[in-house]
């Protein structure tokens, strides 16, 4: 059955992540000693963007799960953590922590660790234990045997956990208390309970993080899907494949294009891309393959790398299909009774939708015309 295969993958992707990665860079590294003293409390200004948007994420998980428990909607809650723990966590968590991490244990012609490197490391490490904590609480109803076995391993590694309030857990996971998704305690900044964003407040850190960690991901998933096209047109063309795009240009606004331009070493390694000029002002090279998001361009350069008849015609297609969702999404608006009947928010969201499709439209049309479309 591809269900039993789902569930069977995901139980090794589990016990791998867990025993693979978390609990051995809890347990220390080759230089330092990772959790050689007791975790502290941790306030938001000591917890980077990925920290911020990985325990945001958290919050919202528990409260799917708890949604889907209480209409007993196992199979819907089975996905919620699929997803968090999968993608959320395995697939741009911990790989965004990673330099955090082996930059702090690594040893460069013998000097130590700088003390901040020390203690980004050392918070990305109390964060992995607490995000893995609460996954294996809310998913012990559904895995009860492998979780329970990763708990008992958890608890040696990592015996205190928490984020603002770190304490010790009970031996035994089928008696842990349920993860809290409710938790109204908070400070007077918008303070983080039990790992989570207070849900009366939100700290200008925890928005900020909302909007760059999915911007840097649209990116990095723009610059592999460029690549991937690049690949295509050149396997196409008898021609081997790039392993790395030479080169690439962000243009985004000037706050993004800061926060984008701190993560550059990320964005390199995730979206293999050797070179990368970031901006609001940046010029697009000239035959560029581009993919165009909310607020981000994103231009590659094709000179050498591919056919620009091939790109010419992707843009085409991309337009007309663009341009048939908004004739679509502007018909809908301009329908009287839909405007009077739904709610404010629903067409206060179209609105939204309309002008990013419009701007999108406006972008690809002047992209198609740079490469000769």
């Amino acid at each position: 059955s591809e269900k039993f295969e789902l569930g069977r993958n995901f139980c090794n992707k589990l016990w791998q992540a867990a025993t693979g990665f978390v609990l051995p860079n809890l347990r220390g590294g080759t230089a330092v000693s990772a959790v050689s003293s007791v975790p502290r409390p941790l306030k938001p200004d000591e917890l980077a963007i990925e920290d911020l948007w990985i325990l945001s994420r958290l919050a919202g998980c528990i409260e799917e799960v708890d949604r889907r428990f209480e209409r007993y909607q196992v199979n819907e809650a089975a996905n919620a953590l699929y997803a968090f723990f999968w993608g959320d966590f395995c697939d741009w968590y911990v790989e965004l922590v990673k330099p955090r991490l082996y930059d702090q244990n690594r040893d460069r012609e013998g000097a130590a660790p700088t003390p901040d490197a020390e203690r980004s490391a050392n918070v990305a490490r109390q964060v992995l234990a607490w995000v893995l904590d609460q996954t294996l609480r809310l998913l012990h109803p559904i895995t009860p045997f492998i979780t329970e076995a990763l708990w008992k391993k958890l608890n040696e590694a990592a015996p205190q956990r928490g984020i603002a309030q770190v304490e010790e857990h009970g031996s035994a996971l089928i008696v842990a208390r349920w993860p809290d998704a409710a938790a109204s305690a908070c400070d007077t900044q918008g303070g983080i309970i039990e790992g989570r964003a207070s849900p009366h407040t939100t700290t200008t850190a925890t928005a900020t993080a909302k909007i760059i960690v999915p911007a840097l991901q649209a990116v990095i998933r723009a610059l592999r899907d460029i690549r991937a096209h690049v690949n295509q047109i050149r396997a196409a063309a008898k021609q081997s494949s790039i392993r790395k795009l030479p080169q690439a240009v962000i243009r985004t606004d000037a706050q993004t294009a800061q926060q984008l331009t701190q993560r550059l070493a990320v964005i390199q390694r995730l979206g293999q891309c050797e070179a990368l000029q970031i901006g609001p002002d940046v010029a697009k090279p000239p035959e560029s393959a581009s993919k165009v998001l909310a607020g981000i361009a994103v231009y590659v350069p094709l000179s050498g790398l591919a056919d620009l008849e091939i790109e010419r015609r992707r843009l085409s297609k991309e337009r007309d299909e663009l341009a048939g969702h908004l004739k679509r999404l502007e018909a809908k608006l301009a329908n009287e009774n839909f405007v009077n009947k739904a709610p404010a928010t629903v067409v206060e969201r179209e609105r939204t939708r309309l002008a990013e499709l419009t701007e999108r439209l406006a972008a690809i049309e002047q992209n198609l015309a740079e490469v000769g479309g």
